[in-house]
C-alpha cells in the first residue's frame, strides 16, 4: 500500500536525525499523512500536481514539556517539539523535490529558538494542533516553519486533560505547512496544504507492555507469564490493565495484615501474619469487576494464595 511506502520512506530519514534523544523524555513519533492539493515556493510557483500526490509529516514531541499558558480552551507548551519533517510526492510515490530543505532538527537547524506545540479546543470552532519551529540553518540564515491541523468533520483532539492527545486511525482533517528559510522578503518561502486521511502514534514503552509510559503508572511491572504467589504458580495468566500494572503488581501493593498476638512465654508481642489480608482477598474482586478475569480463574486465584499462607505459617 502506497501510503505505508510513504510512512517507511519518511520514518527512515526521521530516523537519521541526531537531534535530541528520546532517553531524558517521553517522546511520541506522530506520524500524519494525506492528500497533497497545494504546494509552491516563492522561487518557482505553484507545482503542477497530479491526483494522489501526497504529504507525510513526522513529528517527535515531548508529551513532560512543562505547559506554558493554558486557558480552558488552549494549551501551550514553549519546548515540546523535538523535531519535525514534511515530505511529498507524487502520484507515483516519488519524492518532490524542493529549494527548502523540509526536515528540522539540530542537525539542519543548530541554533533553535523556539520548538513550540499549541492545542486549541473550544467546542465552538474547530479544533487545532499547530507545532512550529523557528532558529538558524546550517548557513545562519533564519528558518522559521509551522505545521497545522485542523479538525472538520470528527474529533482532532481526544484527551486534553494532560499533555493533548491527538486522534489515530483514520482522520478527516485538514493540513496546511508553511516555511521561510531567509529573511523575509529575500528569502525562499514555501508552503502547502493538504486532506489528512490517516495519523498514527507511536509512543515510548520503556517495558513493553503495551502501555505508553505517561500512562505507565507500574513502570517496574512483575512479569511473570503466570501469577506466582512465593512458590506457588496460579496458572492464571498475568495479565496486563489499561494503567500498565500486572496482576502480581496489584497483590504487591497490599501491605500485610497483622495481628498483636503473644509469640513468647514471656508475653512478649511481635506481628504475626494471619493469612491473605483484606486487601489481597478483595484484589480478585476488583479484577473480575473490571473484566481482566473471570470467575474460575478468580477461584485459581484466591487457591493460590491461601496454598502459598498456608505454606509459609510455622
Amino acid at each position: 500500500m502506497k501510503v505505508s511506502l510513504y510512512s517507511m520512506i519518511a520514518g527512515c530519514g526521521l530516523a537519521l536525525f541526531t537531534g535530541l534523544g528520546q532517553a531524558q523524555t517521553l517522546t511520541d513519533t506522530v506520524t500524519i499523512e494525506g492528500e497533497l492539493t497545494q504546494l509552491e515556493n516563492s522561487f518557482q510557483g505553484p507545482a503542477q500536481l497530479a491526483p494522489g500526490s501526497r504529504f507525510v509529516v513526522t513529528i517527535e514531541q515531548d508529551r513532560t514539556a512543562t505547559e506554558s499558558s493554558a486557558t480552558a480552551t488552549m494549551k501551550f507548551y514553549e519546548d515540546a517539539v523535538l523535531q519535525m519533517e514534511v515530505m511529498f510526492y507524487d502520484d507515483q510515490g516519488v519524492p518532490i523535490s524542493t529549494p527548502v530543505v523540509t526536515t528540522y532538527s539540530s542537525t539542519t537547524m543548530p541554533s533553535i529558538d523556539s520548538r513550540t506545540a499549541q492545542f486549541l479546543f473550544d467546542p465552538q470552532v474547530a479544533e487545532e494542533a499547530t507545532y512550529a519551529m523557528q532558529g538558524m540553518d546550517i548557513n545562519g540564515r533564519n528558518m522559521d516553519t509551522t505545521i497545522n491541523l485542523s479538525e472538520t468533520t470528527q474529533t482532532l483532539l481526544t484527551d486534553t486533560s494532560n499533555y493533548p492527545a491527538i486522534a489515530e486511525g483514520a482522520v478527516d482533517a485538514l493540513f496546511s505547512f508553511y516555511v521561510m528559510n531567509g529573511d523575509e522578503g529575500r528569502g525562499i518561502s514555501m508552503s502547502a496544504e493538504g486532506n489528512v486521511d490517516t495519523i498514527s502514534v507511536v509512543f515510548v514503552d520503556t517495558d513493553n507492555d503495551g502501555v505508553p509510559d505517561y500512562l505507565d503508572q507500574c513502570a517496574a511491572s512483575l512479569e511473570s507469564e503466570t501469577v506466582m504467589f512465593d512458590w506457588v504458580d496460579s496458572g492464571v495468566t498475568n495479565y496486563t490493565d489499561a494503567s500498565g500494572c500486572t496482576i502480581m503488581d496489584r497483590y504487591a501493593a497490599c501491605e500485610p495484615d497483622e495481628t498483636q498476638q503473644p509469640s513468647s512465654p514471656w508475653g512478649w508481642f511481635q506481628p504475626v501474619y494471619s493469612g491473605p489480608g483484606y486487601c489481597e482477598s478483595q484484589v480478585v474482586y476488583q479484577l473480575q469487576d473490571e473484566g481482566i478475569i473471570d470467575y474460575s480463574e478468580g477461584r485459581m486465584l484466591r487457591n493460590a494464595l491461601r496454598l502459598s499462607h498456608d505454606s509459609s505459617t510455622f
